[in-house]
């Protein structure tokens, strides 16, 4: 068999990028022509050189010696030639905009199986469409909204859980099948509330509509809720046993032991949920010392009575948590990142980032674990974070101390390392005792009266990763739960002694168990004391302006709801979610702990992240803005079903004015899905509200210079509406 002089070619331009080759196109490009060269050479003064034959096994051999060291340079540098020529993520970009462009098309591509949906549908020239899945009950007719667009409202109680990887879409007598991410969520207890005896603890898993109660010696009780269980109460009294369980769209009085429920009433946007404690908000003979706080059009704190609820005090935005006292109730605020008191005055206290957790330590004092205080002007360290306590005086409503929760030890790598005290999530005070649990480094502190330093919990060798919840009991029994774990474990004496768990560890699937692992990434903190917590609450946004990538002030994003919608970061810059682990491991440090794969399992996590469920305002009222969205040319950058181009813009095309944005910058165009649930808004947070951005825009984000205030209004109703 004679060789090609081609094979000549490859064959000599093999090794030499091998042996000379850096991991750049340009040097391939290089040995090639050198090769190129050689063998023309050879073939015009020694043609003969060139006439070797062998039987196939010999050439196969030949190649795979000659080939071999070339194929092993290039499976080594790989990853670092696809950075350098700008390859990284070119499969997964493609493929969100294959799904995103063919039709008909669906949007967001991801299905949970436990909470509600709205889902967008592409389909032009369509008169009716319908949506059919593997477990649905039947089909699910969308509402066309007019220009190809449709969208569909989905709630597994109602509809049937999705069973398989896939939807099919109807229209007419015409079929498509496209591939979904099915996500079916483990349990997650978070917060841990205690009876006024301390002899009883609970905590709900929202995504299994689960409260599980424990006690000193272990479980008590697992009971079933209504959907989607927030946060719960136990109700006032010696030894009291009732808990209130404030749901999705209810508040439920139950029993802790039995579960009988013993009273519900409906309640739409709930958000926390707290015992009075003779509060002077609650009035006297109320009956019950229930407040909760409600968001949606009218947020604000209700008092729940027999008869249902009564309003106690308007708020800007339904409250993450509230703690009363005898003297107050504290409701702390993540878009204006305050606490509001509410005793015989009301008075806003500014934090500056939003509180993550609150405990009363007794009826003057209220505990805040913050990322940082800053209530003045944003400090501008770049992604700078500062875990610290405050310490709120109710009767002045003051901050009056601070306590800065990062700590040093002799595990560090590095002069200025911490690797303690990283995230608090959550406080308890019982006594002369404070228990403090950081989901950041895993571990819970334990202050106790007198005390020089705190003992320490460490919970790294235990299930209990990522801890966001920690209770004492009445004689002594810690309690921490642990999100990841789906469980609760009971620690006497520092050493754990139980573990309750809501499900069986053993039947979770290889996708939630990398879903877990990555859950635990974004927790943890890196060596420089920052998590992807410490600025994304609660794997969302805190609403803050922060100093990021060293160039300005710019809002948090959002990293829920980001699936398929490559690249990824403000600028684009980033084309996996994958990739994302770089920031942490060159300007924050690194994390704690190595681990293999990372990447992959934030991706993962990120991934599987639900949105925040739209407003739902009048159907025609919809159509209208869909209208004025059009017109105003919003498609061309924000196109349907995903309402993103899935590219970047240059930022001098839209604010070119603008004296905080590099002139060279790109901006990436993130999707509208529940955009109404952001904000401030644009890259700079010039706009605080939807309605700002086009009064801020001067004309180039969109075509809206010539639309009617009541257009303007229409559009912005449909953008609340994805």
């Amino acid at each position: 068999m004679r060789v090609p002089r081609q094979g000549w070619v490859l064959g000599l331009a093999a090794p030499l990028w091998a042996l000379f080759g850096g991991p750049d196109l340009a040097s391939a490009l290089f040995a090639y022509l050198a090769a190129l060269v050689v063998v023309g050479l050879v073939a015009r003064f020694r043609p003969r050189a060139l006439e070797l034959r062998l039987p196939p096994l010999g050439l196969g051999l030949v190649a795979v010696a000659v080939v071999g060291p070339a194929l092993g340079a290039a499976v080594e540098r790989a990853p670092t030639l696809a950075e350098n020529e700008g390859l990284l993520g070119v499969a997964e970009h493609l493929g969100d905009r294959w799904a995103m462009e063919r039709t008909p098309a669906i949007a967001p591509g991801v299905v949970f199986t436990d909470r509600p949906q709205r889902f967008f549908v592409h389909a032009p020239g369509a008169s009716a469409v319908s949506v059919e899945g593997a477990g649905f009950d039947a089909p699910l007719d969308a509402e066309a909204l007019g220009h190809g667009l449709f969208r569909v409202d989905h709630h597994p109680r109602r509809d049937g859980a999705l069973t398989a990887a896939a939807l099919t879409i109807r229209t007419g007598e015409a079929t498509a099948r496209r591939p979904v991410e099915r996500v079916v969520p483990t349990a997650h207890p978070r917060r841990l509330r205690t009876n006024p005896s301390r002899t009883l603890a609970a905590a709900v898993s929202e995504e299994t509509d689960t409260l599980l109660v424990v006690d000193a010696e272990g479980f008590v009780a697992s009971h079933d809720t209504a959907d989607r269980p927030i946060d719960l109460a136990f109700i006032e009294g010696p030894g009291a046993n009732g808990i209130a369980v404030l749901s999705a769209d209810q508040v439920a009085m139950m029993s802790a032991r039995s579960g009988e429920t013993q009273m519900a009433h409906p309640l739409a946007h709930g958000t926390a949920i707290a015992a009075g404690n003779d509060a002077p908000i609650v009035p006297s003979g109320s009956g019950t010392s229930l407040v909760m706080g409600v968001g949606g059009e009218d947020p604000g704190l209700l008092l729940l009575v027999e008869s249902g609820t009564e309003r106690l005090a308007d708020l800007p935005e339904g409250p993450d948590e509230i703690v009363c006292t005898w003297i107050a109730c504290v409701a702390s605020l993540r878009r204006t990142a305050s606490l509001v008191v509410l005793g015989r005055e009301r008075v806003e206290v500014p934090l500056g980032r939003p509180a993550v957790a609150m405990a009363a330590v007794d009826g003057d004092t209220v505990l805040v674990a913050v990322t940082d205080y800053s209530p003045g002007e944003p400090h501008l360290g770049n992604h700078f974070v500062q875990d610290q306590l405050l310490t709120l005086d109710l009767r002045t409503a003051t901050i009056t101390e601070r306590q800065p929760t990062a700590w040093r030890s002799p595990r560090q790598a590095a002069a200025g390392d911490v690797d303690r005290g990283l995230s608090p999530m959550a406080i308890d005070a019982h006594g002369e005792t404070l228990a403090v649990a950081f989901a950041g480094s895993d571990e819970i502190e334990v202050f106790r009266s007198g005390a020089p330093v705190p003992a320490v919990v460490d919970l790294a060798d235990t299930p209990l990763l990522a801890p966001q919840g920690v209770a004492r009991l009445a004689d002594g029994t810690l309690l921490v739960s642990s999100p990841l774990a789906g469980a609760i474990g009971l620690f006497v004496r520092g050493e754990l002694r139980k573990l309750v768990q809501l499900e069986d560890v053993d039947a979770r699937t290889s996708a939630q168990a990398l879903r877990l692992r990555g859950e635990h990434s974004f927790y943890e903190a890196t060596r420089s004391g920052v998590a992807c917590q410490s600025c994304h609450l609660h794997a969302d946004t805190d609403h803050v302006m922060r100093n990021i990538g060293g160039r300005r002030l710019a809002p948090t994003l959002t990293v829920r709801g980001v699936a398929g919608t490559a690249p990824y970061l403000r600028d684009g810059s980033y084309p996996r979610i994958a990739d994302l682990t770089h920031l942490s491991t060159t300007l924050l440090g690194g994390w704690l702990r190595h681990e293999a794969g990372r990447g992959e399992a934030l991706d993962a996590f990120v991934r599987a992240l639900p949105r925040h469920p739209p407003k739902d305002p009048p159907l025609e009222r919809v159509r209208e803005g869909l209208d004025v969205f059009v017109r105003a040319g919003c498609p061309t950058c924000h196109a349907f079903p995903a309402f993103t181009s899935l590219a970047s813009v240059p930022q001098g095309s839209l604010f070119p004015e603008s004296d905080t944005l590099a002139s060279d910058e790109r901006l990436d165009v993130p999707s509208l899905l529940s955009v109404g649930t952001r904000g401030p808004f644009l890259a700079d947070g010039r706009a605080p509200t939807l309605r700002s951005v086009f009064d801020e825009a001067g004309g180039r984000h969109g075509d809206t210079e010539s639309l009617a205030e009541e257009d303007l209004d229409a559009l912005v109703t449909f953008l609340e509406s994805l």
